[in-house]
């Protein structure tokens, strides 16, 4: 066999030619132990100064918000009272008794309600809240409620007189203005509450 057949009959080699390399896939880089510990921590932390500290914070507050009211309104019966009738017009006497927004005021005495300040017409039956005898739940309740509770909720607020006889002093007030402050104030708790749970 000459050298040409030979030529003429060896196998073609073909070039290998480079395969592309598969494209990575992006993964994100998974946390080490230390971190999620770290995470969980802060999270835990979190939610026990919310469940500790801002939920008992939000039932004082609301509770003094209340009280301040019906202390106002008290001690604005009295002043009404002591002077003769002559001396206070209706319009003045329901100035001094609606400060702080108060829309009604009742004062009890051995049973006998006497009306000081007529309530307005509403939209709404308002709430019984009585200062007087309430249990924890209802106290850790009660601001949850008024924070998401209907825009035109009214309060009808009853505790013991402070500055006066009798056995009740009853107010009636708009829950919007306190819904307002009251989430004021625990912005800015849990505000305080992030910042040290970071450090």
């Amino acid at each position: 066999m000459t050298a040409g057949e030979m030529q003429s009959h060896a196998p073609e080699v073909t070039p290998l030619t480079e395969r592309p390399e598969p494209r990575r896939r992006f993964a994100l880089p998974s946390p080490d132990g230390l971190s999620v510990r770290l995470l969980v921590l802060t999270v835990v932390f979190t939610l026990s100064v919310v469940g500790l500290i801002i939920v008992p914070s939000a039932a004082s507050f609301q509770e003094r918000w209340l009280m301040d009211r019906l202390q106002a309104a008290e001690l604005a019966s009295v002043g009404v009272e002591a002077l003769p009738y002559s001396a206070v017009e209706d319009t003045t006497a329901e100035q001094l008794l609606s400060i702080g927004g108060v829309q009604s005021v009742v004062v009890g005495e051995q049973g006998v309600r006497r009306l000081l300040l007529q309530a307005p017409n509403l939209p709404r039956a308002p709430e019984l809240i009585d200062l007087r005898q309430r249990n924890v739940g209802a106290r850790l309740l009660d601001p949850w409620k008024t924070l998401f509770g209907h825009p035109d909720r009214s309060l009808r607020v009853q505790a013991a007189p402070r500055y006066r006889s009798g056995d009740l002093i009853e107010i009636l007030a708009p829950a919007q203005p306190l819904k307002k402050e009251l989430a004021t104030f625990l912005r800015n708790n849990l505000a305080v509450a992030l910042i040290i749970g970071e450090f």
